[in-house]
Parts: structure tokens; C-alpha cells; sequence
């Protein structure tokens, strides 16, 4: 342990390491494991304090007084960040065309949840707390009608009572964010507005914000532009692609000069991205354009954020110009595909019994094996995935955040 402790200490910024030292002071479970694991609470980075809550919670530690202080502004942050993706929800939903994202905020919603339900069975000591997120999300109104009264049951100490008893009700987001507006007051901002407090916001999953920065761009403007552009150098390269893109198709000079800038530094993964951004002749190309497609057309059922992010390089676009025809046994493109995606445009299938299909509007094949050739009847863009596409829960595969 004490080895553990100092490696903790050299590895203080590198979250990924630090959770591995958590789950192995998790396994090693004893008191001074514990009394490892309490110290290191308090830190900069809540993916870690929620990794070290999990791991007290699972080992039955029950917190301190001065530790109970610590936690309720863990609450407190938790609430409020509940209650800004419920606003920037609304905020969205002013608009057609922001669903995807609308959709991966409700995914955040649920992993906060999670994250303040495990921080609530934690301070309380009552481990029953973690089993309302499957009644939370039920669909069931009867069964979420009775989640106030269980959560006035569980939970005991009226300050925390205070803080979350009105996530448990069932009523609209609307009237959740009226009766929270003294404690927990949050904006009201145009689509705009609320697509660049995305983009700024942490604790967010990258692909959340990959997809707020791709939609910033149809909102034109000085003020926009330097968003967008500010993400060139960003660690994700989903976000520095988006960026150089952008600069590359309404600011070329501009991009010609950073490029030369990352080859004078010898930044060579900026000048990787960069060439492959060079290759690049429309947005449907983009990697967020291609995980887009793939959420968009539901062909996992029970996704996770993450688990697109990783499936990335490994979705190809094709675009096919309309009246093309290939043949499969001709054409290479599908033979190592497991699924594809029409993101743009219409195609019609031509499968090996002669039974035809129209695949259009983000509609998929699943099992690209059985087809013969494929029509396109508009221009499209078809997205191909050659790996097998997993799936996830949020428990065994929390989003990462930045």
C-alpha cells in the first residue's frame, strides 16, 4: 500500500492509471486500504472522487462527519449539473435537426444519475438507493410515481432530502428545473447559445461535444469561427478534426499556415490530422459524421457514447453517385463489412435470393454477406462498418469525460 500510495502521488494528473490504483485498493479492501483510498478523495478530477465513492461504497465504509461536509457539495454539483443538461435539452429542442445530441444528453442525464444515486447510497450507507436508477427510467408512470415516496423512505437526513427529493417526481423537466430555480437556477439560451456552453462544458463525453462543435458550424459568425477554430489543437482528435476541417473549407490560408506551423514544431499528430483533413472533400466524411450515422440509425440498441468513439476507424464513407451500380462479387468494399449505414441518399439492395430492398433515411443492413449488388438512386453516402459493434451499460462502461 504504501508503494501504491506513492505511485498515486507521481500519477496525480493521469486519470486512466489512477483508477487502476483504485480498483486494486478496492480489491486489496483492507483498513488501510480504505484509509489510502479516503485521503485521496479530495482531488481535481470528479471522475476520480466518483471512482473512489464507488470503491468506499462497495468495501461498506461508512463516512465520516467532515467527510459528510466534502460529499454534500458533491451532491450539490451533481444536482446542478443534472439540472443543466435537463435546460440545454429544452434549449435543443427548439430546432429539428439537434436530436443526436439531444439524445447523447439524455445519455448524460443517466450517467449522472448513476454517479448521485452511488453518492447518496455511499453518504447514507443504504445500498438499496443504487436499485431506483432501473425504476427511474422505466417507462412505467405508476412505477415512477412511487419513486418520491421511496426516496423520502431511504433517505433520512432532510439537507440531502432537501437537495434531491424533486429529481425523484414525476413531472416534466420544465416544471423540475421552476421548482429548482432558487437552489439551482440555470439559463435559458438559444441554440446557439447552448450548442457553444456544450462545447465549453466539462465533465461532458467527447462525443457529446464532437457533435455540438459539428453543429456550430451552421451557425455562422465571427464568434463561432474562433470556437471552432480554438479546437484545432485539441488532445481528442475527433475535435481536432471537426476544427481543421472547418478551417479548411472556410478559412484555407489559415489552415495552410497552421500546418505549416505543426510541420516547422514537428507535431506530428497534428500533421497526420491535418493530411487526413487534406483528403478530405465533405463534412459526411468526417469521423463524427460517421458515429452520427450509426447512432442515428439505431443499429445498437444498447449503446454507450464511448463505445462509438472506439468503433471510429473503423467506419468507412463511400459515396456513390446516383444510378451506380457494384456488384459485390466485383467490388471488395463490403466483403470484411459487418453492417452498413445509409446516411445520405437512397440506395436500392440487391440481395443473393434476387429480393430487392430500399435502405434510405439512416436505415442499415446488418448482414452486408447475403447482398449481391447495391443501386444508388440519389447521391449517397454510405457509411461501412467493419467491426462487430458491442454493446455497453453505463454501469460497466461509464462515458468518458473531459
Amino acid at each position: 500500500i504504501p508503494y501504491i500510495d506513492t505511485y498515486m502521488g507521481s500519477y496525480a494528473k493521469q486519470t486512466e492509471i489512477l483508477t487502476i490504483f483504485i480498483d486494486a485498493l478496492e480489491a486489496i479492501g483492507s483498513p488501510n486500504a480504505i484509509r489510502l483510498l479516503r485521503s485521496k478523495i479530495v482531488h481535481p478530477s470528479i471522475e476520480i472522487i466518483d471512482h473512489i465513492i464507488d470503491a468506499l461504497n462497495n468495501l461498506g465504509y461508512k463516512p465520516n462527519t467532515s467527510e459528510e461536509l466534502f460529499l454534500m457539495n458533491i451532491i450539490d454539483s451533481k444536482v446542478n449539473m443534472f439540472l443543466w443538461t435537463l435546460s440545454a435539452e429544452i434549449d435543443l429542442q427548439t430546432v429539428d435537426n439537434h436530436e443526436n445530441l439531444i439524445n447523447l444528453l439524455r445519455i448524460e442525464q443517466q450517467k449522472i444519475m448513476l454517479k448521485l444515486l452511488t453518492t447518496l447510497s455511499y453518504v447514507t450507507g443504504d445500498k438499496r438507493i443504487l436499485k431506483l436508477e432501473k425504476l427511474i427510467y422505466n417507462q412505467n408512470s405508476k412505477t415512477k410515481s412511487y419513486l418520491s415516496d421511496l426516496i423520502t423512505i431511504l433517505i433520512k437526513q432532510k439537507e440531502i432530502l432537501a437537495k434531491v427529493s424533486i429529481l425523484f417526481e414525476n413531472i416534466s423537466h420544465i416544471e423540475t428545473l421552476f421548482k429548482y430555480r432558487m437552489q439551482y437556477p440555470q439559463e435559458s439560451l438559444n441554440p446557439k447559445e447552448r450548442l457553444i456552453s456544450i462545447v465549453h462544458k466539462n465533465h461532458l463525453s467527447i462525443l457529446t461535444k464532437a457533435l455540438a462543435l459539428k453543429y456550430l458550424i451552421q451557425y455562422k459568425s465571427a464568434q463561432t469561427s474562433t470556437i471552432i477554430a480554438g479546437y484545432v489543437t485539441a488532445k481528442e482528435p475527433i475535435l481536432s478534426e471537426i476544427s481543421l476541417f472547418f478551417l479548411k473549407e472556410e478559412h484555407p490560408d489559415r489552415f495552410n499556415e497552421l500546418r505549416n506551423y505543426f510541420v516547422d514544431k514537428k507535431l506530428s499528430n497534428l500533421i497526420a490530422t491535418s493530411d487526413d483533413v487534406i483528403k478530405l472533400n465533405d463534412s459526411n466524411e468526417l469521423q463524427i459524421s460517421a458515429i452520427e450515422a450509426v447512432l442515428e440509425s439505431k443499429l445498437i440498441i444498447d449503446w454507450n457514447p464511448d463505445t462509438l468513439l472506439t468503433l471510429a476507424n473503423s467506419i468507412r464513407p463511400i459515396y456513390y453517385k446516383a444510378d451506380k451500380e457494384i456488384y459485390l462479387d466485383e467490388d471488395n468494399s463490403l466483403v470484411a463489412a459487418t453492417s452498413f449505414v445509409v446516411g445520405v441518399g437512397s440506395i436500392q439492395v440487391t440481395y443473393k435470393d434476387d429480393t430487392v430492398k430500399i435502405i434510405e433515411n439512416y436505415a442499415f443492413e446488418h448482414n452486408p454477406k447475403i447482398v449481391k449488388s447495391i443501386k444508388a438512386l440519389a447521391d449517397s453516402w454510405v457509411y461501412i462498418v467493419y467491426e462487430a459493434l458491442p454493446t455497453y451499460s453505463l454501469k460497466t462502461n461509464p462515458l468518458q469525460a473531459v
